[in-house]
């Protein structure tokens, strides 16, 4: 009974430290699903570059054949709405990729209002993956921290009844 000071104090702070491991893991995890996020936003803003400047090629050739005769008003005039829809697209994927790119400054911890850009160069794996999910499960079950945590915590409910009911025994 003296000891059931202690022994709560350290599953606390055992407690404590596995819910500081689960923070970062946590943060490790946002990190890595912002700059994925920013990747692929980077990506599409690539895409809809090339489809404007492929819009803006086929809205010149479109006036071209106009002036030739080979072509409609109609059919300029529709290029022209479709290289416009796709700048506006290019516009909006832009805008996109700077929130994707302020996002993982923030979590980084870096100032958002900078120059310095962030340009994600990893590619993602293609390579298929064997995963056992038995043991993966059976591993995150014994290693994830936020279960320790709550070990830690049904251990310091064990040792307060522990010691409420040897506080009710008499003194010898």
């Amino acid at each position: 009974v003296n000891l059931a000071g202690i022994g709560i104090a350290r599953a606390n702070h055992r407690a404590s430290i596995h819910d500081f491991e689960a923070n970062v893991n946590q943060l490790i995890r946002d990190i890595q699903v912002a700059y994925w996020h920013l990747y692929h936003s980077k990506a599409n803003v690539d895409a809809n570059e090339n489809f404007v400047t492929e819009a803006r090629v086929t809205w010149q050739k479109e006036v071209s054949k106009r002036g030739l005769g080979a072509s409609s008003l109609p059919q300029v005039a529709q290029a022209r709405e479709q290289y416009e829809r796709f700048r506006q697209e290019l516009a909006r994927s832009r805008r996109r990729c700077l929130t994707a790119e302020r996002t993982l400054k923030q979590l980084l911890g870096m100032p958002g209002a900078t120059e310095f850009r962030v340009i994600p160069d990893q590619k993602p794996l293609t390579d298929f993956v064997d995963v056992h999910w038995e043991a993966a499960l059976s591993e995150a079950l014994v290693n994830r921290p936020e279960i320790a945590s709550q070990r830690e915590s049904i251990r310091t409910a064990e040792i307060d009844y522990e010691k409420a009911t040897n506080g009710l025994c008499p003194d010898v």
